[in-house]
This record gives C-alpha cells, structure tokens and sequence, in this order.
C-alpha cells in the first residue's frame, strides 16, 4: 500500500504538497531497505534462509531450541560433474522443497554452504521431529536423492554450539558410512 501510494505520489495521480515528494521517496526508500534486507537473509537458489541468518538466529532462537539437523546432499560433486550444474541446483531446490514441506511452523532452515542445510528445532517434540526427519528423507528419496542427516536433540544446559557440533558429527559419520558403502567416493576422484 505505502509503494502504491508513494508511485501515485510522485507521478502526479493524487493531490501534491511541497511534502508529499518527499514522503514519497522516504516510503520508497524503506520498502527498498525492507526488500533488500529480505533478500539478504534468504539463499537466492532455495529460498531458505541463509549462513548469515542462521548465525543470527541461532543467537536469537538458541534457548527455544530443543533439536538441530545438520544435512549435506550425497554425491552432489558427481551429478555436477556427469549431469551438469543445472542439475545440481535442482538436486539442490529438491532438498528445499523436501524440507519445506515436511517443516513445521516452528522450524528454522538454512542453506549454510553449497550442499549443506541445517534446521533448528523449536518447540516440537522427540516425537514430531523425528517424523518430520522421516518425512523429509522419504519425500527426497522419492526424487530419488540420498542426503546424510544428523539429528542432535538437546540436552539439559547444553549451548546451541554444542547441539550444532553433535548434530554436525552425527551427519559426518553418515556420510563416511555412505560413501564407504558407495561406489563412488567423491573424496577420492580428483
């Protein structure tokens, strides 16, 4: 409404005062603060928040949160390379849409690195994370896509940090379980 309102102003539609030019670009200037702000905190590929949101929400969210899951999308290096990238950002937008669709409104989702996602847990219980968990790897394996996931639930006194390092070393040992199960070890090709 303030941009409709600011566009009539300053192209003459409604009645002007020597103040309503200015109020005009004062409201279009916030908007553009506003939507470039947005922008920021979101990953241009996925639509998920992004690194720099996660470590402010982190810091803003990390008392309510009571699980964290730390993703990385299996053999995205190998559909780069033999497929194109192409393909690997649509692997990538398959990972978002799974996690948007199996998240709840309490959930928080981050794309914090090429093929890495993580999501904040807040106010969901052992029970609903774990079916949310499910939910999202059973919708990507239906696209026929294969993530490692580690899945830390909080314990009492224990910091967000700490949470993030156990989720993060529960995903790490999966993908070296995966890759040592796989024909192809990305960390070995060269």
């Amino acid at each position: 409404i303030l941009l409709a309102a600011a566009i009539f102003d300053l192209i003459g539609l409604t009645r002007s005062t020597p103040l309503i030019p200015f109020a005009s670009l004062l409201c279009l200037a916030i908007f553009y603060f506003v939507l470039r702000v947005q922008e920021t905190a979101h990953d241009p590929l996925t639509g998920l928040y992004n690194r720099q949101a996660f470590f402010d929400d982190e810091k803003t969210l990390g008392p309510s949160v009571n699980a964290i899951a730390s993703i990385d999308l299996n053999g995205l290096k190998r559909t780069n390379d033999t497929l194109g990238h192409s393909a690997g950002d649509a692997a990538l937008k398959d990972v978002a849409d799974a996690i948007f669709a199996a998240k709840s409104k309490t959930c928080y989702a981050y794309r914090v690195g090429g093929d890495e996602f993580v999501i904040l847990f807040t106010k969901t219980t052992e029970e609903e994370t774990l079916s949310m968990v499910h939910a999202f790897k059973e919708t990507l394996a239906k696209k026929g896509h294969s993530v490692s996931l580690g899945l830390a639930f909080r314990s009492p006194g224990e910091s967000p940090a700490a949470l993030l390092k156990r989720s993060d070393e529960a995903m790490y040992a999966e993908k070296s379980a995966f890759y040592r199960d796989s024909p192809f070890d990305r960390r070995l090709e060269k």
